[in-house]
């Protein structure tokens, strides 16, 4: 659990990571909630969201397998949250 920060461009500067960890308690970064939660709030519709971290900014992720079973444990750890 933490706060997520949604913007419009990908974020993989640590510096500006720490940064807006700093300022805004943010834990993780992406670039598609706000653009949903904004539609949502704007035609009143309730929303919740559950986003799994599976690139770590600063760290090598470059390779296919670890990214496929980074996914694979970040859509077990969705659905263990919906559930």
């Amino acid at each position: 659990m933490g706060v997520l920060a949604s913007g419009s461009s990908f974020v993989d500067d640590e510096e500006y990571m720490k940064k807006a960890k700093e300022e805004l308690g943010a834990t993780i970064f992406d670039m598609e909630t706000a653009a949903i939660a904004q539609i949502a709030d704007k035609n009143n519709i309730p929303l919740k969201v559950v986003k799994v971290v599976s690139d770590v900014i600063g760290k090598d992720t470059t390779k296919l397998e670890d990214i496929n079973k980074r996914i694979e444990n970040a859509g077990k750890l969705a659905l263990t949250e919906i559930l």
